[in-house]
């Protein structure tokens, strides 16, 4: 019961904080678009970024705080935290490719040299980007949409 609970806990504080969140940099962008648009767009895109990392981490927290009421995932917890440099040796080289796309989008988040509605070119691709996220970036040409990563 205590872990339902707690996991409802959790999921209202994923909620809570997406839609304030999500309402205050509304409120915010409107303001700003009223004065510099460009900034305005380069602002969404870096928010929408990050508020996806933040929504993650909040999600992981919660889901460890859940586990960690049982026995079982506190010793499972416990072996994790001893053996966690090898753990994170091995994680690393597993997932050097997905790590350097989430670092990669990222960095596209924060130095912003592409933004929602620009056009652009990848490769042989032109088109507008449509949507950026951590992982990979959308962008639509006139007859279909490609992703790139």
């Amino acid at each position: 019961m205590q872990a339902l609970v707690l996991a409802g806990v959790w999921i209202l504080v994923v909620v809570v904080v997406r839609f304030s969140a999500r309402h205050a940099f509304d409120r915010y962008e409107r303001r700003l678009a009223e004065k510099d648009a460009a900034v305005a767009a380069r602002r969404r895109t870096m928010f929408g970024v990050l508020l996806r990392v933040g929504i993650a981490l909040i999600v992981l927290i919660g889901a460890w705080s859940v586990l960690s009421i049982f026995e079982v995932t506190q010793e499972v917890a416990k072996a994790f935290l001893a053996s966690s440099a090898v753990l994170a040796v091995l994680a690393g080289l597993a997932l050097s490719t997905p790590l350097g796309n989430l670092g990669s989008g990222m960095l596209l988040a924060i130095t912003q040299p592409v933004r929602l509605g620009d056009r652009i070119t990848v490769d042989s691709h032109t088109g507008v980007v449509e949507t950026m996220r951590v992982l990979g970036t959308k962008i639509r040409r006139p007859s279909s949409v490609v992703s790139a990563v």
